[in-house]
């Protein structure tokens, strides 16, 4: 049996969409609300009330600009009985925990048809972050009624957090801190996200990152089974993109094209994505999903390794690898292990 619950959401009306979701996950969010509660007040010293006053500024820039995105997630709270405000939180949470610290979460990869045993093209990542989070996340199938269908994991509440469509379109993303980074509001991760996966090719994906303003820096690592991939390191001030190498990319938490914007350039550097990168470089043109799976389990530099391990004695607030997934953009299908892939088992969920 899959390790992950699956739910099921199709209608074109957004509002219904969302209102569907929320039925279904309505426990998993108001479970993963009180951790987020405690979580910012550990974190950041703000109330929750504090926090969901924060999170409206959000609601006030989207109007107007993603209406029926908000209207989605509008529906999620009314299907899940909170209030809307606390719905935006779960997807505003990367933004407003971004100040005044922020965890080195994730490690994604691209490996392009040049590079892999079959001439295919395969995107993914393993997503670290904290284990109340993991508890709830579940997979997500959305079906828009207009030919375009999403299937991705996301934490409870959230309009998406990684995934793939039925263009061939890929979005995995990872966390970057920037000198650029403002505690103002923009178009947050998750709003981002889900509309990428509304694209219908490479070309209209790449146009979308680079017209968002974005109040905060992250990776956006977008594939296409057009055989394209790249990662858009996005700041509020600029967005560099990286392209693979030999046909294959790893990236982590680092910026690659220009490190003296990176807020911790001079304190911390890692090497997850680095490492990740090499493993695929050695495997070129036989790369299959099951190497890039052992790749997803290294434990080079542990606990601070691809399979991260970092917070595991931390309990409920500790960092480490929650998932691991694969999207195999032309098999139409996805990958994807719960928990650290060093101990899971990768299932097969078709689109």
């Amino acid at each position: 049996m899959p390790s992950y619950r699956e739910i099921f959401v199709s209608s074109p009306d957004p509002f219904e969409r969302g209102l569907q979701h929320g039925k279904q996950a309505s426990e998993e969010i108001k479970q993963v609300i009180a951790g987020y509660q405690q979580l910012f007040l550990k974190e950041t010293g703000y109330s929750w009330g504090e926090v969901v006053e924060l999170a409206k500024g959000f609601t006030a820039y989207l109007t107007g600009k993603m209406d029926d995105l908000l209207e989605e997630a509008k529906g999620i709270a009314q299907g899940a009985g909170v209030p809307f405000e606390e719905i935006m939180v779960l997807n505003t949470r990367y933004e407003l925990l971004k100040f005044p610290k922020a965890a080195h979460e994730c490690t994604g990869f691209a490996v392009l048809p040049e590079a892999s045993e079959k001439g295919e093209t395969i995107m993914g990542q393993n997503w670290d972050t904290m284990d109340f989070v993991g508890k709830g996340v579940y997979v997500l199938h959305i079906d828009e009624g207009n030919g375009t269908r999403i299937l991705g994991l996301t934490e409870p509440g959230q309009l998406i957090r990684n995934g793939m469509n039925s263009y061939g379109i890929s979005v995995n993303s990872m966390n970057l801190l920037s000198i650029y980074d403002k505690a103002e509001a923009g178009v947050p991760t998750n709003f981002a996200r889900r509309r990428i996966l509304q694209a219908h090719n490479f070309e209209e994906a790449e146009a979308l990152v680079r017209s968002f303003q974005f109040p905060v820096s992250c990776n956006y690592f977008i594939g296409s089974r057009e055989g394209i991939a790249a990662d858009f390191e996005a700041t509020p001030e600029e967005v560099f993109q990286v392209l693979p190498q030999n046909g294959v990319l790893g990236h982590g938490n680092d910026f690659v094209i220009d490190p003296s914007v990176d807020r911790d350039f001079r304190s911390f550097r890692h090497f997850r994505g680095q490492r990740l990168h090499r493993l695929l470089l050695e495997k070129g043109g036989g790369i299959t999903p099951e190497y890039i799976q052992q790749c997803l389990r290294d434990h080079y530099r542990h606990p601070l390794s691809v399979c991260n391990h970092t917070g595991e004695k931390e309990g409920e607030y500790g960092l480490h690898t929650i998932a691991s997934m694969l999207y195999c953009l032309d098999r139409e299908c996805a990958y994807i292990c719960r928990d650290n892939p060093c101990v899971g088992t990768y299932e097969c969920y078709q689109l």
